[in-house]
């Protein structure tokens, strides 16, 4: 018997489906998530342009924006070209 499977018999739990990877449950997730965000941050510090919307500068940005009306939990770009509407970005 493995590990997972001395676990799951001592916890009275059958072992019939897949096992989540480490990474999965010990948070990689968050870990992405917060570089994501750094990158995002840094891009707005130096007024960057973003890497679709070639032609604008960022204006804002936006994390968990449901609060927003966005169906998105990641992030939102606000940007910027002169003499146009606002462009933006979600992921």
């Amino acid at each position: 018997m493995t590990l997972q499977e001395n676990q799951a018999a001592a916890a009275g739990l059958s072992n019939t489906g897949r096992v989540s990877s480490p990474a999965a449950t010990g948070g990689a997730g968050t870990f992405f998530e917060q570089h994501v965000a750094a990158y995002w941050l840094a891009q707005l510090l130096v007024r960057g342009i973003p890497p679709i919307l070639i032609d604008t500068v960022m204006l804002e940005v936006h994390f968990q924006t449901e609060h927003l009306g966005w169906q998105t939990d990641d992030f939102l770009i606000v940007c910027e070209r002169p003499g146009a509407a606002a462009q933006k970005l979600a992921g």
